[in-house]
């Protein structure tokens, strides 16, 4: 009954906070704020709040304010509510309300001895650089630590947490009437330190292993001259016994002198391909012989270091 008398006496407030609220924010509110008010006659202060709450949220009013504080006092939300009537009370005075006024001031005069309070206590060597300090995700500043703080009954989580520290955390229940409640917040623990990560072990030298291709591909191309050298080797022989054959005491004749000609052209073909030739094998064949040898002189050996900490890489010859 006490309830249905207050909402009877409090409409919603003809004062706007927002300048912003569009016409159907408006419309919205005030039948938000109509159905907020039968709930709370039907006792479904649930409900209720939160149609309220909505209805404040679109469109801001002392007023309804008002009515959402009450509506929390009734559901036991006691610090919530006590809050809101002290923004109620200050709009009221504001605007010379004083009907509200005199409501205000008796629902907080009758609520706050009923108040539960936290405090949240951080002793000195607790208080370290970085220091969060959380109620029910809500930061809690250095200068409210230490105060009994009016809390809502029910359950509250505390976290505490820092660079470089283990986070934190407890739970706690508070009572619905004027129960006290007090958390020491501990010296938090450091987090271990990381391990480094080993680095990875170097590779073995790669400077040989280029050699066998290339060796290979270098002694194919000299088997190749050598294989040219030898064909015009055997051409400038053949052009040779021609030119012979056509050439006497008194001279060669025009056929001996071009069998002549063909013959030192094809010696000289020979004589470069077979040179090339030689070389060609002759690297190719020293290239795949080195890298041979520095395969077998450079296996990479890996074992734990002394300490279990990370791996060494050493050379040993495979055999």
């Amino acid at each position: 009954m006490r309830f249905a008398l207050v909402l009877a006496a409090v409409v919603a407030s003809t004062s706007v906070a927002r300048a912003d609220v569009t016409p159907t924010e408006r419309a919205v509110a005030r039948e938000l704020f109509v159905q907020g008010r039968k709930l709370m006659q039907s006792k479904r202060y649930a409900e209720a709040c939160a149609k309220l709450g909505e209805s404040q949220r679109l469109d801001p009013a002392p007023g309804t304010l008002l009515n959402l504080a009450v509506c929390h006092e009734a559901e036991g939300k006691t610090a919530t509510a006590w809050s809101e009537l002290a923004d109620a009370l200050s709009l009221a005075r504001r605007d010379r309300r004083m009907d509200r006024v005199s409501l205000a001031e008796r629902h907080l005069k009758q609520l706050e001895p009923r108040l539960s309070r936290l405090t949240i206590e951080v002793p000195a060597a607790a208080r370290i650089a970085g220091l969060e300090v959380k109620l029910d995700g809500g930061s809690v500043g250095e200068p409210s630590w230490g105060t009994a703080v009016p809390v809502d009954p029910g359950q509250h989580v505390v976290e505490v947490s820092a660079p470089g520290k283990k986070p934190w955390r407890t739970e706690l229940s508070l009572g619905a009437d004027a129960d006290r409640k007090t958390v020491a917040v501990p010296e938090l623990e450091s987090l271990p330190k990381a391990k480094p990560k080993p680095s990875p072990p170097p590779k073995p030298p790669e400077s040989g292993r280029w050699r066998r291709p290339a060796g290979l591909a270098i002694g194919g191309v000299g088997v190749v001259a050598l294989g040219i050298g030898g064909y015009f080797g055997l051409r400038a022989f053949s052009r040779w016994e021609d030119r012979n054959d056509h050439c006497g005491g008194a001279g060669c004749d025009p056929t001996g002198m071009e069998a002549g000609d063909d013959a030192d052209r094809a010696a000289t073909v020979a004589n470069i391909g077979i040179g090339i030739g030689l070389v060609g094998i002759a690297a190719g064949t020293y290239l795949v012989l080195s890298s041979a040898s520095g395969e077998r002189s450079s296996v990479a050996g890996v074992r734990p270091t002394a300490d279990g900490r990370g791996v060494e890489l050493g050379y040993r010859k495979a055999f």
